[in-house]
């Protein structure tokens, strides 16, 4: 992005700011001449007139109105114009109290929002110490620089959009069957390149219907929403959590011993049990859950065969009375 820019405006310093997804902050991505030493690198866009106002915002040398708090003036000590109104800078003296309504700031400034279908998605900024180098033209072409890049962000950002959608649980935010599918035929193969263990969680919501039945939808959705919670807070980075469908979970854990899984399966057991759930101040009362556990490549060399494993140890967690974790081929129990 730097090479791309940079032969726009070959005399001035430059960045590319991109707003972070929390949208609090703007984050430097890209930048050329000396614009590291005159702006931040991340600030709030309240520091910013441009994307206070969603407008240019360009500030000459020789005025002290509207300056961006995220560009470094280097007019800490006080300047004053000669009498003969020249370009010359003269410290002020000391006796003297006031100072011109206009007066050097050394660096000159043009910030471009950078705006697609109504939202600031970031900001071109060009600064300047030489007085007069972000002239009119320059500032045209600043502006239809940022409006071409705006508007790929926004294509980038839709793509990344449909992509997350079409992977993820639009409830609960874990990873949906579909990517499942595909992760777990990618996650085995490397198990068997690398010769590590791998395993696989299936998770169920014990009497779920009576959530839905008592408290209607509603209440059945934060059921879900927690449980999504307290597996994403238990997932290592390599771990991947999934929603396989209804009231049924998924884990995928590589690189990990059978007696990790267990000792996971039981932590999230445990977790979930000691929730609270409420519903318009209405008590939804105790979550439990039936755990399968299923391990590669001792109970499986697929991906089918190890999620039918994992599956036959969840029925097997539900026929001896729920709320207990089970491992395939093994009496693995743990009683409340």
């Amino acid at each position: 992005m730097n090479d791309l820019l940079k032969p726009f405006f070959p005399k001035i310093s430059g960045g590319l700011f991109v707003a972070r997804n929390s949208k609090n902050l703007v984050e430097m991505v890209a930048i050329w001449g000396d614009l590291q030493g005159i702006s931040e690198a991340v600030f709030s866009p309240q520091d910013c007139w441009a994307l206070r106002r969603g407008r240019s915002h360009f500030v000459p040398a020789t005025t002290s109105n509207l300056l961006c708090k995220h560009i470094h003036q280097k007019n800490h000590r006080q300047y004053q114009l000669n009498s003969n109104n020249s370009s010359e800078i003269i410290p002020k003296s000391p006796e003297k109290n006031k100072l011109p309504a206009t007066y050097p700031v050394m660096v000159e400034h043009l910030c471009v929002p950078m705006i697609a279908q109504g939202d600031a998605l970031g900001l071109l900024c060009l600064a300047s110490e030489e007085s007069g180098q972000i002239s009119a033209d320059q500032q045209r072409l600043a502006t239809a620089v940022a409006e071409h890049i705006a508007l790929a962000l926004a294509n980038l950002k839709l793509r990344e959009a449909l992509e997350y959608q079409s992977i993820r649980d639009g409830l609960t935010g874990l990873y949906n069957r579909r990517y499942l599918e595909e992760s777990l035929e990618r996650e085995i193969n490397r198990a068997q390149r690398q010769k590590f263990g791998l395993g696989i969680i299936m998770i169920d919501i014990d009497h779920f219907k009576n959530y839905n039945d008592t408290f209607g939808h509603n209440g059945g959705d934060i059921v879900l929403q927690q449980l999504g919670n307290i597996l994403q807070k238990n997932v290592r980075g390599s771990d991947i959590a999934c929603r396989y469908g209804g009231e049924e979970f998924t884990l995928i854990l590589p690189e990990i011993s059978l007696e990790f899984v267990k000792e996971r399966a039981e932590q999230i057991r445990v977790e979930v049990q000691q929730l609270k759930p409420k519903h318009r101040d209405q008590d939804l009362g105790q979550i439990t859950l039936s755990l399968g556990i299923a391990m590669f490549p001792n109970q499986g060399l697929t991906g089918e065969s190890i999620m039918r494993a994992a599956d036959t140890a969840l029925y097997q967690a539900k026929e001896e009375g729920r709320n207990r974790v089970c491992v395939f081929g093994s009496n693995f129990d743990h009683y409340t």
